[in-house]
């Protein structure tokens, strides 16, 4: 099981109680966790250095700064005793039920989530020739042409190109020129390439390499 990684309170206030309850109701389920006496007696001896500082600095009469920074570094290093202790005894603990989790404030997922599939749908494109030797290329998603937001799940759009000469035939003509996660990208030509014909063909692609469907090809001038 994964368990969110928000599961700890932001108030001191409201981390106090949790670490107590969860503390004492770590006790009580220790010898079915199978969890070693040596993890207790460390979150214990963490909890009483955090409950020393939480107690001084919670007195706004009486605490100075350096009580709150103390309260400040007991509590990071308490947290982290206590997310370290999460990881290693209860996220994948096959003797702690998903009863006991919720028990516990913290909120079970699937260990293996649904991957998602390659991209559905292909990319609308349009190029601004309108600087010399520059293309701005513009994608967009097709369900939702007039946002430069993505597609869920995609992570960026593959751009190929092929300059010059005849319209590209199959996808070997193509060269790959970059991967962009957000439009526009703009292509910049040698002087050499002015008054050529670039022919662009775009994809987008998952976070896991996968592409979908090929955009429509679409050509541009190299203008001088």
């Amino acid at each position: 099981m994964n368990i969110m990684a928000d599961y700890v309170p932001r108030s001191d206030a409201e981390f106090n109680n949790w670490q107590a309850q969860n503390l004492s109701f770590a006790e009580g389920k220790s010898e079915a966790w199978k969890i070693p006496a040596d993890m207790l007696v460390s979150l214990k001896n963490g909890q009483t250095a955090w409950a020393a500082a939480y107690v001084k600095a919670s007195n706004r009469k009486t605490r100075s700064q350096a009580d709150v920074e103390a309260k400040n570094v007991a509590r990071r290093t308490y947290e982290k005793q206590w997310r370290e202790f999460i990881r290693a005894w209860v996220t994948d603990n096959p003797y702690v039920s998903p009863d006991d989790r919720v028990r516990m404030g913290l909120s079970p997922k699937d260990r293996v989530p649904t991957p998602a599939g390659p991209p559905a749908t292909a990319p609308i494109v349009k190029v601004d020739i309108s600087d010399r030797f520059q293309h701005k290329i513009s994608f967009f998603d097709a369900q939702n042409p007039t946002s430069r937001a993505k597609p869920a799940g995609v992570h960026g759009c593959e751009i190929w190109m092929k300059l010059d000469g005849d319209p590209p035939v199959s996808d070997k003509d193509l060269r790959y020129v970059a991967t962009d996660t957000a439009s526009p990208y703009i292509m910049l030509f040698d002087g050499a390439d002015g008054g050529k014909v670039a022919y662009y063909r775009l994809r987008w692609v998952n976070k896991r390499g996968q592409a979908g469907p090929w955009s429509a090809d679409v050509q541009a001038l190299v203008n001088k």
